[in-house]
């Protein structure tokens, strides 16, 4: 086993902030593989969103507002001490957990974060890390700033990674360590500070490197802290599709070869004995990678490894064969990219399915005992009030049950998608930034040829949260 460095600029702490009581962080482990065993540098994980969740047995009203966050930080940047009670709660328990690790041996903390709740919470320990060692390097990376690298404007923070964190982190390393930096692609880039100007780190571009996945490393992890474990895996990366409201578009797909797979499930099956793998595959399983998933199912029924798995996927594609594959080899719940009923808008959203062809999956799954839970989307641009009611419909005539579960979700529009890069085509006169979270937009609001955004806000609202009472209303437990 890799030990830290005497030379504490070579090591870095990686921190995830998301409460995922069930999952392994799954990012940062992979971040730690690549650079235990391809680099000089050494790494370490810290699960801080499950020792958060731990202590923290608050009640959804006291849990911290994102405004709260923020208030927090200004505070702790201004060493003004007085705090709410609630405030104090959470900065004492931030401090007991931090105790427990030996950030002495580490000049490099490294956050991944994914939504704005973990945002909030990765600036909140920056800047109690930053209070007490100031010279410590900060670095933030995840998908919400691939377009966006105002993040450096606070003052916790010193590096941002955009795109894949393997060789980008290990060239933030070199630098700090003054070595030459590696390769890497272009769409791989970071940011720093310079004389308070951000500035991006030149690396060298070479597109024809082709790294494999890195198979994570969950050895820093309790396996106590986690109830009903379920260990996260991702073998195909990269998505062949191009959704109009994604902003995730890596075309280039990269498949981990699956006898390292099948090794890896034998070893984290044997040390874990989890209640079930999930596969994190980037919707792109059946309908663009099936000759892969094959070869893989043969794997696993060849070395008889009986597994409960689940997986995420686009609705389209599958076949008889498909299914019986499915259900022999152990899947137990398929998450599906199903988006709206309406044919129109899964058109104007470039899904490849239309809505009865995924209902139809959706149901020869129920046969085949394999759960589902569908991804829906409400609100998306010039959505009609008949467009509306055939969603309304839809969701009060479904049997809804814990074999058959929905999650909705209110579009909004985002950088790098199709939709805010190409706005005009999808009849959007303007964009703006509406709210703010750290200098980072977190919300937009535009206009339609036919609407205006007080308009088009208060119809999604008042619709989403029409769809959550009637949902909420069949009276069962999500994810049962």
């Amino acid at each position: 086993m890799k030990e830290p460095s005497q030379n504490i600029n070579y090591n870095i702490l990686l921190i995830d902030c998301y409460p995922n009581q069930t999952t392994f962080p799954l990012n940062i482990s992979t971040i730690k593989s690549y650079i235990n065993n391809k680099t000089i540098f050494f790494a370490k994980c810290f699960d801080f969103g499950i020792k958060i969740k731990k202590h923290l047995n608050f009640t959804k009203e006291q849990e911290l507002k994102l405004s709260t966050i923020e208030e927090i930080v200004n505070k702790l940047r201004n060493k003004n001490l007085e705090y709410t009670n609630l405030e104090k709660k959470h900065i004492h328990i931030i401090n007991s957990i931090l105790k427990k690790i030996d950030l002495e041996k580490y000049n490099n903390i490294g956050f991944s974060i994914m939504s704005t709740k973990t945002l909030g919470y990765s600036i909140l320990i920056s800047r109690i890390i930053k209070n007490k060692y100031p010279t410590k390097n900060i670095i933030f990376g995840g998908s919400m700033f691939n377009y966006n690298n105002k993040i450096l404007t606070n003052s916790e923070i010193d590096f941002l990674v955009q795109g894949e964190g393997f060789t980008t982190v290990e060239n933030i390393l070199n630098h700090i360590n003054k070595i030459s930096l590696k390769h890497n692609s272009k769409n791989n880039k970071i940011y720093y500070k310079q004389n308070n100007k951000i500035t991006e780190l030149k690396q060298k571009i070479n597109e024809n490197i082709s790294e494999s996945i890195p198979i994570p490393d969950f050895d820093d992890y309790d396996k106590n802290d986690y109830s009903e474990l379920t260990i996260p895996m991702r073998f195909i990366e990269g998505c062949g599709f191009n959704c109009s409201f994604c902003s995730d578009h890596n075309k280039k797909i990269k498949t981990q070869k699956l006898e390292t797979v099948i090794e890896q499930i034998k070893y984290l099956k044997k040390k874990y004995n989890p209640k079930a793998f999930i596969f994190y595959n980037n919707n792109n399983v059946i309908v663009k990678n099936k000759k892969y998933f094959l070869k893989f199912a043969l794997l696993l029924l060849k070395n008889n490894l009986r597994i409960n798995y689940y997986m995420q996927d686009n609705p389209s594609g599958y076949d008889e064969l498909t299914f019986k594959i499915l259900k022999k080899t152990g899947c137990k719940l398929i998450f599906f990219g199903f988006e709206n009923i309406n044919d129109e808008i899964l058109h104007a959203m470039k899904k490849p399915h239309k809505a009865q062809e995924a209902l139809n999956i959706i149901n020869k799954c129920h046969q085949y005992n394999i759960k589902t839970l569908m991804f829906y989307m409400t609100g998306f641009i010039n959505e009609t009030d008949e467009m509306f009611q055939k969603t309304k419909n839809f969701i009060t005539t479904n049997n809804w049950n814990k074999n058959n579960q929905i999650e909705i979700f209110l579009f909004g529009i985002r950088p790098g998608s199709d939709a805010f890069d190409n706005y005009e085509k999808y009849g959007i006169t303007k964009i703006k930034v509406e709210k703010t979270f750290f200098n980072i937009p977190i919300t937009y609001n535009y206009n339609t040829k036919n609407k205006d955004w007080n308009e088009i806000k208060k119809t999604n609202e008042n619709n989403y949260n029409e769809l959550l009472k009637l949902y909420h209303n069949k009276k069962f437990k999500y994810m049962n």
